[in-house]
């Protein structure tokens, strides 16, 4: 668009050039510019600048018309609104401005806006600010700008790009894009620094309405809508995450999981979609949704996650964990959700089923890693600096699984609190629980039974009273009571009522030691040592008693790391037994400052060990030493085993332990053992790398070996490639021995959006 079109831009050959720093033209327009030149109607600014208002238009050249208050831009000229201009700002060419009243019109050609990550370009841009009138100006110690100024625009033709245009990117493609900024009249913050504040002063509300919406994958359309509306540039309005290959039990797949993220933020809703094909199996297809709401008030939380999915199997689908023929009819829903309302209340609820004990694991593997012993359970806690009040319910929703279900469990605990002065705190918890178990293909129940029930009253109540002997040594007696009342016990018709004591002590030793010593490699500035010997002792007499008329519903099971000891954190209450601990152990740490955390831990080393006197059978009177080492004495280095050693045939019946060394992003490597010999019989060794060959590629394996199969059991190779700004893909092969569906090579592709 040349500058001479249409009458009101008509211009005379220039009849001087003059430099200028500013100049003033009307009520609320200014131009500035490095040389102006004087024509018949008006000026041009080379190279120029004017502002109408909060709108800034930077240019080559401008051709300002002064009666009619009309600009040209000459050649690309950048657009942005004071008040919004992290929302808007656009590059145009052969632009032209119109003021009107509050208003600033702008018709451009060949136009491009946006803000990282987002850009919208197209052929045709009509913009129109309008400021508030009320618009307060700068003063001493104010902002200016405490108003709102409203930016619209209309484009024809236009692309919305996520990520910078290129071969990969994802766009949407529109007949018309309506856009519309509001900046919220607020109380711009008076002198202040605080970056929240200022932050706050810049919100704004954006709309993008699209009509005729084509979203494109590299130029390729995936969806169509009509009208599609959003509310940011940040992120595309689809959130895909696609994985293909080929699976010896399903043949060749391609597995989706796609969300919707235009909505408004502050409506936080993402919807879903899982859609996986199966050559073998057949279509898995169910619903998806990701929420999270944030209020301005922070008692109000709420977030979550739900999918499901169902299947007509046609595969050989084989059996079960349990040696039970899988149905054709598959399918699995989970929900995990999180939520905090006035009160206080805090609501954590995990529901999670399964039509068989491998549905999970062959069509959402990912997730199988992650959640292999399904939960269900609901929870409501009350907070309180005194005390903790909450409901708590678990149920079975897989029948293939033994739970031990509370339907509900109402309870109450205490915090420790100080009795008048008198330094004895004393603690108390109840709980009220119905108690409900039924067989299943994992449990047997004893005596055949199908299912047993228990309602039960538990109540603890304990003191105990700190002596500080001296700065490194407190002593401190422990005495306490629980009562236990079973409203329906096995071979009696009246309620039976058990009342166990407990007493004991713990000891605490501690000494330490400082040392100024400085090491530039290690990044160590300083070191503390922290020895802490610790002693408890516990005696819980004739806890065993009554044993024919309890339901034993919640049994002990094993522990690998040192069981609690305190009658009150027993959450084996239905199987208790008389006996007498004394445990030693010594904790020690060893820091150094760290600037941003305060301190850091080097190294920590804890060493457990208990004598018992009980008559329980399968209890020796030594347990095991149960050690924790961990080394961390770089960024790049870490070293973390677990030990349980047998005393009596002095060897390790469990030995957990990984090493992880990195080089920044530019590689880690890691090594792990894992070896169990008495509970189960385990011998595995896995290790793995990560490397960055550049930085559109990396390299990924991992191995695990079975020393007892001697072989191994699992191999996984990598490639990832970043695909533009846009996508990262990832190429793989798997091979896996003597897993129940998943044995034999695996390859294929996995696809994910790298804006998110």
């Amino acid at each position: 668009m040349a500058a001479g079109d249409g009458e009101e831009g008509k211009a005379a050959q220039p009849s001087e050039t003059k430099k200028s720093g500013g100049i003033s033209s009307g009520e609320d327009v200014k131009l500035t510019g490095d040389k102006i030149r004087s024509t018949a109607d008006g000026m041009i600014i080379e190279p120029g600048t004017i502002a109408f208002g909060d709108v800034l238009i930077e240019s080559e050249a401008i051709h300002y018309v002064t009666q009619t208050q009309v600009a040209r831009t000459l050649g690309e000229a950048k657009v942005s609104v004071a008040n919004t201009s992290r929302a808007f700002r656009a590059l145009v060419e052969g632009g032209k401005i119109t003021r009107s009243g509050d208003a600033t019109v702008i018709d451009t050609q060949q136009f491009r806006m946006g803000t990282p990550p987002g850009y919208i370009k197209g052929d045709v841009l009509n913009a129109s600010f309008v400021e508030d009138s009320a618009s307060a100006p700068a003063t001493e110690g104010a902002k200016a700008g405490a108003a709102s100024t409203t930016s619209t625009a209309t484009m024809d033709n236009a692309t919305v790009y996520y990520q910078e245009p290129d071969f990969f990117s994802i766009s949407i493609k529109a007949s018309q894009i309506l856009y519309s900024v509001t900046k919220p009249k607020t109380e711009a913050p008076s002198g202040a620094e605080d970056e929240d504040e200022e932050d706050k002063a810049d919100e704004v509300v954006r709309t993008i309405q699209i009509k005729d919406a084509v979203v494109r994958v590299s130029k390729l359309p995936v969806f169509y809508f009509p009208t599609l509306t959003l509310h940011d540039l940040e992120n595309p309005p689809i959130r895909p995450v696609i994985r293909m290959g080929e699976k010896r039990h399903f043949g060749f797949f391609l597995r989706t999981t796609t969300y919707y993220t235009g909505f408004k933020k502050e409506l936080g809703l993402e919807p879903g979609m899982l859609f996986d094909v199966y050559t073998k199996a057949g279509v898995l297809v169910g619903p998806a949704l990701d929420y999270k709401i944030n209020s301005a008030d922070p008692a109000y939380f709420l977030k979550g996650s739900l999918q499901g999915a169902w299947i007509n199997d046609s595969s050989e689908r084989g059996i079960d964990n349990y040696d039970n023929p899988i149905d054709k009819q598959r399918g699995f829903f989970r929900w995990e959700h999180k939520q905090r309302l006035p009160g206080p209340f805090e609501i954590s609820a995990s529901l999670n089923y399964w039509s068989d004990t491998s549905v999970l694991r062959d069509f959402r593997p990912a997730d199988f890693h992650d959640n292999q012993r399904p939960d269900n359970f609901i929870e409501i806690v009350h907070p309180d600096p005194y005390f903790y009040a909450s409901a708590f319910t678990r149920f079975r929703a897989n029948d293939f699984q033994n739970v031990p279900q509370r339907l509900p469990e109402i309870r109450f605990d205490l915090n420790p609190v100080e009795i008048a002065s008198t330094g004895i705190y004393q603690r108390f918890n109840a709980a009220f629980a119905y108690l409900y178990e039924r067989s299943s293909p994992e449990l047997t129940l004893p005596g055949g039974d199908v299912s047993i029930d228990s309602p039960r009253l538990d109540l603890y109540y304990g003191v105990t009273r700190p002596f500080k002997i001296a700065d490194w040594f407190t002593f401190t007696p422990v005495a306490g009571v629980r009562s236990t009342t079973y409203l329906d016990p096995a071979s009696k018709d009246i309620p039976y009522f058990r009342l166990l004591p407990q007493f004991g002590f713990d000891m605490h030793l501690l000494a330490q030691g400082v040392w100024d010593c400085e090491s530039a490699i290690w990044d160590i500035h300083g070191l503390r040592h922290q020895l802490r010997p610790i002693v408890q002792y516990r005696w819980i007499p004739a806890a065993d008693r009554g044993g024919r008329y309890i339901p034993a519903i919640d049994r002990y099971d094993l522990l690998p790391y040192p069981p609690p000891i305190d009658l009150s954190q027993k959450r084996y209450a239905d199987d208790l037994w008389e006996q007498q601990v004394l445990r030693i152990g010594v904790e020690n740490t060893l820091q150094t400052r760290d600037p941003e955390y305060g301190s850091r831990d080097l190294l920590w080393l804890n060493i457990y060990h208990d004598f018992r006197d009980t008559a329980r059978p399968g209890f020796r009177t030594r347990s095991d030493i149960f050690t924790t080492l961990g080394i961390a004495p770089a960024s790049w280095l870490n070293l973390e085993v677990y030990n349980r050693f047998d005393t009596y045939e002095r060897h390790s019946n469990e030995i957990s332990s990984v090493i992880t060394v990195h080089d920044g992003d530019r590689w880690n490597a890691w090594f792990g053992v894992q070896l169990i010999t008495d509970i189960a019989n385990v011998r595995q060794f896995s290790w793995g790398f990560d490397y960055q060959l550049s930085t559109n590629y990396t390299l990924a394996a991992r191995w695990r070996f079975d020393s007892n199969e001697g072989m191994l059991t699992e191999q996984h190779y990598s490639v990832f490639q970043r695909l533009g700004h846009t996508w990262v893909i990832e190429y793989y092969l798997s091979h896996r021995k003597d897993a129940r569906q998943d044995r034999g090579f695996t390859f294929g592709a996995s696809l994910r959006l790298n804006t998110y």
